[in-house]
């Protein structure tokens, strides 16, 4: 006598998962991209606009939320250096073939995202924020202007 675990209908059901699965496994294992072997392509312009203003929707959202300034920028930064780095393996197309190390991108995302979210929502950035930032825009407005009298 067959015991009823070994019957048709058991069996049948057991096994249809378990070939589905496999196949599932091995179709996986077979298109896996090697990502060392890929060549990852400089961000553009349009790149870093795209990602700035992602960063920026994110803080302004986020703050509208009440979240605090720094944990949200942290946030909204992490994310931009991260697909820089992932993505374009911290190269930037402006930059020749410099490759940026992550806490160079995370600087930078973080003052891109100030400068953008200042424009989107002025009213969610802290006064001292704003402050510091025009200080230095206006120091390196100056400086440009100071560079190009001096060239003519």
């Amino acid at each position: 006598m067959i015991p009823k675990i070994f019957s048709g209908n058991f069996l049948r059901i057991i096994s249809f998962p378990l070939i589905i699965l496999s196949l599932l496994m091995d179709v996986n294992f077979r298109n896996s991209e090697v990502l060392a072997n890929k060549k990852l392509i400089p961000a553009d312009d349009n790149d870093l606009a795209l990602y700035k203003g992602m960063g920026a929707t994110y803080y302004c959202l986020a703050a509208k939320a009440g979240v605090e300034f720094e944990k949200a920028i942290l946030i909204a930064a992490g994310t931009y250096a991260n697909v820089l780095e992932g993505k374009h393996g911290g190269i930037i197309k402006s930059l020749g073939d410099t490759k940026l190390e992550k806490k160079q991108l995370f600087i930078g995302a973080r003052d891109q995202i100030i400068i953008t979210s200042m424009n989107i929502c002025p009213e969610d950035i802290p006064e001292d924020i704003t402050k510091q930032v025009n200080e230095i825009l206006k120091k390196n407005k100056n400086s440009k202007e100071n560079k190009r009298n001096k060239k003519k």
